[in-house]
């Protein structure tokens, strides 16, 4: 798992906007034949109770 440190966190201003990137990434293997492969994610479609989930981890700090 990735693990963010704090020396990569950037504090927003306080009661200011902000936009959160997301980076994501996809490992793909072939067989023991070399072939060719393919990976690619068009979209995430995923309903509450149906067991999928997208996990974020959120720092934040009280402004002063």
């Amino acid at each position: 798992a990735n693990r963010l440190k704090q020396t990569d966190v950037q504090w927003s201003a306080c009661g200011a906007s902000t936009l959160i990137s997301v980076n994501t990434s996809v490992v793909v293997q072939t067989n023991e034949k070399n072939e060719l492969v393919t990976s690619s994610i068009d979209s995430s479609d995923i309903q509450s109770g149906s067991g999928a989930a997208i996990k974020f981890g959120l720092m934040y700090r009280t402004c002063k």
